[in-house]
């Protein structure tokens, strides 16, 4: 059964119930029952081959899609454009780009930003803006920041050096389990198994198991915990012992 005509600028073709065509001066569309549609304006366009291909634009903005092996979109007037694969992505923009063969390979670059990585051996950042660059190597790590440096080789070893941008200078070191330093310019740290250690304006403190050092604007004291203790008030100078022997505690001034 099939159907025609016209009128003006305005036309039709049937043939049901597969095959209808409308058109006027500003538009068409045609479907081919049931797996082809196509309709078009004067600004924007789609075709379809159901439920596995699409394309069209809308203005400036356009898309194209084989399902499920193809994602395309762009858009002209914002610069940007998106493809999409089950392995590979591409993403573009006016301030750069970033690609990836899923799970592997990623790569991407900016007017001020980087990065690559080879998933799961190798990362590499960087960030001109912020001054910093970011290496990964396995369980090594090499970061620079402004006028700081930092290299780890987790879980055992860190030592960081140098300033930030807007930061103070600072210096740390980690060796695990057998040591901790950290110094900036307010207070120093010193951390091990065997002799753990504190410095800061008006304060010092550690101790050497079971021995023990403390000093303060106030008071100080050092001495073996249940043994042995001297103290001294800083505000008279006057010391006092305390020793533990089979007599009662005493406790006199020195």
């Amino acid at each position: 059964m099939s159907f025609s005509g016209q009128r003006g600028d305005r036309s039709h073709l049937i043939v049901a119930p597969f095959f209808w065509h409308f058109r006027d001066r500003h538009s068409s569309t045609t479907v081919g029952f049931p797996l082809w549609y196509h309709t078009e304006d004067a600004t924007s366009s789609l075709t379809a081959i159901l439920p596995l291909f699409f394309s069209g634009h809308d203005h400036e903005a356009s898309y194209y899609i084989q399902f499920p092996l193809l994602w395309h979109f762009a858009d002209s007037s914002r610069g940007t454009s998106t493809t999409v694969t089950p392995l590979f992505f591409r993403d573009v923009d006016r301030t750069g780009s970033s690609a990836g063969i899923v799970p592997l390979l990623f790569w991407g670059s900016g007017s001020q930003r980087s990065h690559f990585v080879v998933f799961r051996f190798f990362w590499r950042f960087r960030d001109d803006a912020a001054g910093r660059a970011t290496t990964v190597v396995g369980p090594y790590l090499h970061r620079s920041w402004g006028n700081e440096t930092t290299d780890a080789l987790f879980p055992l070893f860190h030592y960081r050096r140098g300033a930030r941008p807007g930061g103070q200078d600072q210096t740390s070191f980690t060796l695990f389990p057998l040591v901790h330093y950290r110094r900036d310019s307010r207070s120093t740290l010193f951390a091990s198994p065997w002799r753990p250690g504190l410095v800061v304006p008006g304060l010092k403190a550690g101790f050497v198991l079971p021995y023990f050092w403390y000093g303060s604007d106030t008071v100080q004291a050092r001495g073996v915990p249940l043994l042995y203790l001297d103290h001294t008030l800083q505000s008279t100078g006057q010391p006092a012992r305390a020793c533990l022997d089979p007599t009662p505690w005493s406790m006199a001034p020195t």
